[in-house]
């Protein structure tokens, strides 16, 4: 509980044995079986796979001791504080945000951050930047991108050091292996995301060791489409839900694709006192009347960065970047329908929802084997329906 920042770690003590844990919403990873009477632990499936029969993900937010067994020592409504002016809303979002990034700019390491261009990520560029003059950033995309157009756009007004990459489809399909190898999933959505993502971070790989991204400010701040269509208990309900699920998808991508060329990764929106102050503020700051997501981001930094970018509404990275379908239509092309139903149940009953999936479910198989035990692999939730 008195820990701050990102962890997975193992201490043993010869007079009381064991203990294992891992950090509130599981950022670093950690996975744990039981083999020959032994436990068996490792921050990567491809470490107990082939040797443990039964393993699975070390819970975010508990700790294990060979005395207590598990424990859970956090969870997001823990602390609760009172927002309860639109003043006290911006101003919080503004201090607690300034404080992460200040907290996590603290490296002997060469530093940059990720800049897509959107909302977020250019928020972390401009507070990062204020701090430390000559930034590097970094975007990548295909030709059509519009991400590199508005990161462009935020990297001059900031003044930071940028640095971008084209990509192409065939670049794509030869870094698919690599990608779902390190990513160790094949959800569909996950590695779509994490696909840009391992180009970003081979390109700041050659510049940086350490990096600030913007991941977890939708789930804290209701940046998704969906979420628009929900009432406030289903919205207040849902933002929990997807903020305690971040540990084996997004926060997955993030963590393994950037370890994956030697960078770590920060995300100052996921530092605790960023996270209890948003879960402590009224929905109506999140999301204004109008349907505005992320309303209280955009009032609390609205001076700090081009118009364009504080107007420009939500997209997903793999959108950004343009090559969010790429993949999906070459899937549709490959399989036919009647391999996808041939081959959609896979272990454990589990069903391949599309031929995309597939397709990445074929290179996970040849990666770590044909698995009988695949409740440790991630998958993004269904986004739950609106009230009619």
């Amino acid at each position: 509980k008195h820990l701050d920042g990102m962890f997975a770690f193992a201490v043993y003590d010869a007079g009381k044995g064991l203990m294992l844990a891992r950090d509130p919403l599981g950022i670093k990873p950690l996975y744990r079986g039981e083999y020959g009477g032994a436990i068996c632990f490792a921050s990567e499936i491809k470490a107990l796979c082939n040797t443990v029969p039964n393993f699975s993900e070390f819970p975010a937010g508990h700790y294990y001791t060979t005395a207590l067994g598990m424990q859970k020592y956090f969870s997001i409504g823990d602390s609760v504080l009172q927002v309860d002016s639109q003043d006290k809303a911006v101003n919080g979002v503004r201090y607690y945000l300034r404080e992460a990034v200040r907290k996590c700019l603290i490296s002997d390491a060469p530093l940059g951050v990720f800049l897509s261009g959107g909302l977020d990520s250019s928020i972390i560029a401009a507070l990062a930047s204020k701090r430390m003059p000559g930034l590097k950033s970094f975007s990548v995309g295909m030709a059509e991108s519009m991400d590199r157009e508005y990161a462009r756009l935020c990297a001059n007004y900031l003044g930071t050091e940028h640095y971008e990459l084209v990509y192409t489809q065939d670049d794509m399909l030869s870094a698919l292996p690599q990608v779902i190898y390190h990513l160790e999933s094949y959800d569909a959505a996950l590695v779509r995301s994490a696909i840009p993502n391992y180009f970003l971070c081979k390109l700041a790989g050659g510049h940086i060791k350490v990096v600030l991204s913007g991941e977890g400010r939708d789930e804290l701040f209701g940046g998704y489409h969906y979420l628009k269509g929900l009432d406030d208990e289903a919205l207040s309900r849902e933002l929990v839900e997807i903020t305690e699920s971040l540990h084996n998808t997004s926060l997955q991508r993030c963590d393994r694709m950037p370890m994956a060329h030697g960078i770590e990764a920060r995300a100052p929106f996921l530092d605790m006192d960023m996270l209890k102050f948003a879960f402590s503020m009224p929905l109506k700051y999140k999301m204004s009347g109008d349907g505005t997501e992320k309303w209280v981001l955009r009032e609390a930094f609205k001076d700090d960065l081009p118009k364009e970018v504080v107007c420009r509404q939500k997209s997903k990275f793999s959108e950004g970047c343009g090559s969010s379908n790429v993949l999906a239509a070459l899937a549709a092309e490959a399989i036919s329908d009647k391999e996808f139903e041939r081959e959609r149940t896979i272990a454990s009953g589990r069903v391949i929802p599309s031929k995309e999936e597939l397709i990445y479910y074929r290179v996970f198989e040849e990666c770590f084997g044909k698995l009988s035990n695949l409740s440790f692999v991630g998958h993004t939730r269904d986004a739950p329906k609106p009230l009619s």
